[in-house]
């Protein structure tokens, strides 16, 4: 997931969330702009107003796995400024559902060739701070850390001039146990991305384990196995309120030690 954390009364800026669950690294990349996605207009043409359906999406998509119902991103289609929509995919939630595109402006027909790219409007966020934590709904989706790896230097490389962006690392779950398969790739992702990003990577992970509540036993049990402790999280893999808040006071300071 991507996420700009709200750090309300830690500081006084502008905090915008931009994160969906459920979302891969991929759509992540996709909803960057730095991973269109390629569309496949309705008759090959985008008409003179309203809407138009997309017949297929290609490459790369911006819905999630998660049932947000209907997601909307403005940006352009074969250069025509417009929204496109996407609808959650019930039966195959990897992949787009009905998607649509509708100009902003009427004007003449515009020829659409099949894969067209979808550019997003990436302007109003990307030269704030960037938070980026992606890479944990691709373990669920058995993504491999050369893909998450990829995506995320995609997403850096499309903030061009803007240093200002914060890696986060990628968090285990409570039924990932640590002789798991999927406890070990997260572990081997968190040691690229801290060596790819070393200015730039907060070890989030390690900063939760080390929150443990001493008083309790479970908590010492996923401590002495180097896992994130019960007591942080709300389902046994997303954060609590508890764990939450460690999040926002860490990225908090390391901003603000940044001088950012």
């Amino acid at each position: 997931m991507l996420q700009i954390l709200a750090l309300k009364n830690l500081d006084i800026r502008a905090v915008t969330n931009n994160g969906i669950e459920g979302m891969t690294s991929t759509q992540i990349a996709s909803k960057f702009g730095a991973k269109p996605p390629l569309m496949t207009v309705a008759g090959g043409v985008i008409p003179a107003s309203g809407e138009v359906a997309i017949e297929s999406t290609t490459h790369s998509n911006l819905s999630s796995k998660s049932n947000y119902g209907k997601l909307k991103y403005s940006g352009s289609l074969a250069g025509v400024p417009g929204m496109l929509s996407v609808d959650w995919n019930e039966q195959a939630p990897d992949l787009a559902g009905t998607t649509k595109f509708k100009r902003a402006k009427s004007g003449d027909p515009v020829a659409a060739s099949p894969n067209t790219p979808f550019i997003i409007d990436q302007a109003d966020w990307t030269s704030s701070v960037v938070v980026i934590w992606s890479g944990r709904n691709d373990i669920l989706s058995k993504l491999s850390n050369e893909t998450i790896v990829e995506n995320i230097e995609l997403m850096i490389n499309s903030l061009k001039d803007n240093d200002h962006f914060v890696v986060m690392g990628v968090t285990d779950a409570i039924f990932e146990s640590s002789e798991s398969a999927e406890f070990k790739q997260i572990v081997e992702l968190n040691k690229q991305l801290s060596e790819k990003y070393p200015e730039h990577w907060i070890d989030i992970r390690a900063t939760l384990v080390g929150s443990y509540n001493p008083a309790s036993s479970d908590d010492m049990v996923a401590f002495n196995s180097g896992k994130i402790p019960p007591s942080l999280l709300i389902d046994g893999l997303h954060l609590n309120d508890a764990g939450n808040k460690i999040v926002a006071s860490t990225v908090y300071d390391f901003i603000k030690a940044k001088g950012w």
